[in-house]
């Protein structure tokens, strides 16, 4: 069995869109003689499953705000925040009767590593989660064509929970998706449960311990690894390019929905509504108990066409001035109606 290493010219590579990529071309591209396995740590970013609907799973302008990728993945299942507290484990090889009857096959190696630190009741559950007592820190994925299978974990090692809350943010209004929205699962952290002083590692060094757990090795130069070429990394950059960089793909994918918002101001009660389809607005108005001036036509028109994007509503919006219509109307006020998800107090 291999370890391939996550690195490119000698540095570790932490780009989800990237880690993705590269595990999309080991399964399907890379044909080694024996079976691999490829652990990464991404960046800040939002998971979605192949047939979510982007804009009902996330606080765009937090998304925005903080930085964090929006990120498509080519299998099914619901919406995961990933940061540098988390492992993705994938496990790859030839496809000799593989299948999901293996989950717990395949999640036995992990299972053990973590008991073997001297946490308690770390098991399997259900389908496809692990977990401490009663706790999720992984959930866990499988996936095989004719050739070849894939196993897959996302493990939460230390995780910003709270920044996950915040991102995380299921519509409380009238979002009308055309898909299932997630049901966020109550998770921990591996860490928060290991004794001293396995609780002081870093999430590398937490990975790399697995690493030689499942190898049976005391230490990482024991490991057999592979390391990408170059000609590795152009095809897996050609991927990047045309999937996982590829914003047609990470949100415009299953994006039509209609919304209505309501967000109460110091002017009044504003009331958004909008027809969104493949990821951009159709139809939209503006209704509300607040005094116009004029129209509002001119503010709703410029929205038409444009990408449900908070970024690409600001630049809309720039060139009106929506203090002739509205007494005091700021941009900030229309992008928290258009895209905050808070209930009306």
């Amino acid at each position: 069995m291999y370890y391939i290493l996550n690195e490119r010219d000698g540095k570790e590579v932490f780009d989800s869109r990237v880690n993705t990529a590269t595990s999309n071309y080991v399964v399907n591209q890379l044909n080694l003689d024996e079976p691999a396995v490829h652990f990464s740590i991404h960046e800040p970013t939002v998971m979605i499953g192949r047939y979510q609907n982007a804009f009902a799973e996330v606080d765009q302008q937090y998304l925005e705000e903080q930085g964090i990728h929006l990120l498509r993945r080519l299998s099914g299942g619901g919406a995961v925040y990933h940061d540098l507290g988390n492992i993705m484990f994938m496990l790859t090889g030839p496809n000799h009767g593989a299948g999901q009857k293996h989950f717990a096959e395949y999640s036995k190696p992990l299972l053990e590593a973590i008991t073997s630190l001297g946490v308690p009741e770390v098991h399997a559950s259900g389908r496809n989660d692990l977990q401490i007592k009663q706790q999720k820190f992984s959930g866990t994925s499988f996936y095989s064509t004719k050739e070849r299978f894939m196993f897959g974990a996302t493990i939460s090692y230390n995780l910003d929970r709270e920044v996950a809350r915040k991102v995380l943010k299921p519509n409380k209004k009238k979002l009308q998706a055309h898909r299932t929205k997630s049901i966020q699962s109550r998770i921990t952290n591996v860490k928060d449960h290991l004794p001293s002083p396995y609780n002081q590692w870093s999430t590398s060094e937490f990975r790399d311990y697995l690493v030689c757990s499942l190898f049976g090795v005391e230490e990482l130069s024991e490991v057999k690894i592979y390391r990408l070429t170059d000609q590795d990394w152009a095809k897996i950059d050609v991927l990047v390019d045309e999937k996982f960089k590829n914003d047609a793909w990470n949100w415009g994918n299953r994006s039509d929905f209609k919304l209505h918002h309501r967000q109460r101001f110091k002017q009044g009660t504003f009331d958004f509504y909008a027809d969104v389809e493949k990821g951009k607005i159709v139809r939209c108005s503006l209704y509300g108990d607040f005094f116009a001036k004029q129209e509002l036509h001119a503010i709703t028109n410029v929205l038409i066409g444009k990408s449900f994007q908070p970024k690409a509503i600001q630049t809309a919006l720039a060139d009106v001035q929506l203090m002739n219509y509205i007494d005091d109307l700021t941009e900030e006020q229309l992008l928290t109606l258009i895209f905050k998800e808070d209930e009306e107090k």
